[in-house]
């Protein structure tokens, strides 16, 4: 009897918590929910009317995604290579729809020159303008399922200092005020006021295409005939910023889950095609770039923990009253150049770069150029013009500068470490494990946590080399890999 009263009170309780979660399914939406719910429905049918396609060309669907926001579903399994993503020229925004004149204005042109607001500032006046346009945009559908909120971390400047992402914001504001202030003279403060949510907007979804197809393509409409590559949206001269409906509503994974595989139709479409099989029902993604986490939260709102592509960076100046100042900054660049690292571009009157990387990336927490780096600023001035071969191929000059070298970088990753809020990367764990404070302040708080525990390891791994260049001299350092060796590994 005891045994049967369990077993319907195991009943009841199970029937109980069925009726709840059914309760709870058919619970009424709330207005917003069923607003923007409406909104992403609409997209879905522009999308198709204007012959783009998702997975399985309209088996597919734009839903709430268990990583935030909306996103991209197949409703069919989808096999690796198959197209997962068709988009017309015809339904790209780019930087040839900002207002008739505005990129000829001396303020704007003035602007346009910072490269960091090349490009970037045309695409977001193209969408201020139809988003202006109201419903009578072509791109009204696609504009609506926009965030309307602009991100602000100005209230979390004392949570930021000592990070990347303080150095970061604190030249994007600069850049930003810039591009207000120019946007208010050539456009009037309307215009000026939209600015700071349009240029987040673009930052956050807007991808490269390559200029040969996406320069034809002008308001909605082919145009053969131009065929001169428009310098004031499209300064790269092969790569132009665009926004490209579907394609920005999917979601980010470290893997690298699609690529671009080109054209069809001779330049009137891009598709990208998925490099792993999908289930029906899956959420697809695809890799944003190898981005630390501050650039992951400055461009996109977010982080992820152990992030395998995490940095700190640290900007280094030949000392100004150097008489080898400028043959030191030669070999800077030239080493740069060689060891494949000139893209890594220094904050402006900075001479070098050095990035402390997690311990479990290819070069380890120190690269070739790293040391480079510390190697030329501390090589003896008698020693550098026999020593510049080497430096700019990433070799040791001398055991006694490479432990220069090496304390120089200890100096500079302690130096950051010391500089971070909130004290040790544990104290960082007990206040996110509280559970308290705003999701921009946890980020934050995330994002700097990363930084102080790669720098804990960078500061390791450069203790074990001294002691090993102390006891083995330069014997010790490993040899920089060959060009050809760099390219079959892909680096």
């Amino acid at each position: 009897m005891a045994m049967a009263k369990r077993l319907l009170s195991a009943v009841a309780a199970a029937a109980l918590a069925a009726l709840v979660a059914v309760a709870l399914r058919n619970a009424p939406p709330k207005l917003e929910d069923t607003a923007l719910d409406a909104k992403f429905a609409n997209f879905r049918d522009w999308i198709l009317q204007h012959s783009g396609t998702g997975p399985g060309g309209d088996r597919w669907r734009a839903a709430r995604s268990p990583l935030g926001g909306y996103g991209l579903f197949t409703d069919d399994a989808l096999a690796e290579g198959a197209a997962m993503v068709h988009v017309p020229l015809t339904l790209m925004l780019t930087g040839a729809r900002a207002p008739a004149g505005a990129l000829d204005h001396p303020a704007i042109t003035a602007a346009i020159a910072e490269p960091d607001l090349a490009g970037i500032l045309p695409l977001a006046l193209a969408l201020l303008r139809e988003r202006a346009a109201g419903n009578s945009s072509k791109w009204a559908p696609y504009i609506a399922t926009m965030s309307t909120e602009t991100p602000s971390y100005a209230a979390l400047a004392d949570d930021i200092k000592g990070s990347d992402l303080e150095v970061h914001l604190a030249r994007r504001n600069t850049l930003d005020a810039l591009a207000a202030s120019a946007v208010e003279q050539a456009l009037g403060a309307e215009m000026r006021d939209g600015l700071a949510w349009a240029l987040a907007t673009v930052r956050s979804r807007a991808i490269l295409l390559t200029t040969q197809s996406a320069s034809e393509t002008s308001g909605g409409k082919q145009n053969r005939a131009h065929t001169q590559r428009d310098t004031r949206w499209c300064p790269d001269g092969d790569l132009c910023p665009a926004l490209v409906p579907l394609m920005d509503l999917l979601n980010h994974q470290f893997e690298d889950e699609a690529r671009t595989t080109g054209t069809e139709a001779w330049r009137e479409s891009y598709v990208w095609r998925a490099s792993r099989h999908f289930a029906a029902g899956d959420e697809v993604l695809w890799s944003y770039g190898p981005k630390p986490s501050s650039a992951m939260l400055l461009s996109y709102g977010f982080v992820v923990d152990d992030n395998p592509n995490e940095a700190v960076s640290v900007f280094m100046n030949v000392k100004k009253d150097e008489p080898t100042a400028d043959a030191r900054r030669e070999v800077l660049r030239a080493a740069a150049a060689q060891l494949g690292s000139a893209h890594q571009q220094p904050q402006p009157g900075a001479d070098g770069i050095v990035r402390f990387r997690r311990a479990d990336q290819r070069s380890g927490p120190i690269g070739l150029n790293d040391l480079a780096v510390a190697r030329t600023l501390t090589c003896p001035t008698a020693a550098l013009k026999g020593a510049q071969a080497a430096l700019i191929a990433g070799r040791p000059v001398s055991k006694s500068n490479e432990l220069d070298a090496l304390n120089l970088l200890r100096k500079m990753a302690s130096y950051r470490l010391e500089g971070y809020a909130g004290g040790s990367a544990e104290d960082d764990d007990a206040r996110l494990a509280a559970g308290t404070g705003s999701a921009a302040w946890r980020m934050v708080v995330r994002t700097r946590r990363a930084e102080k525990r790669l720098l804990r390891g960078a500061l390791r791994e450069i203790e074990r080399r001294i002691s090993r260049v102390a006891k083995d001299g330069i014997g010790a350092v490993r040899r920089p890999p060959k060009p050809s060796e760099r390219a079959a590994a892909g680096t």
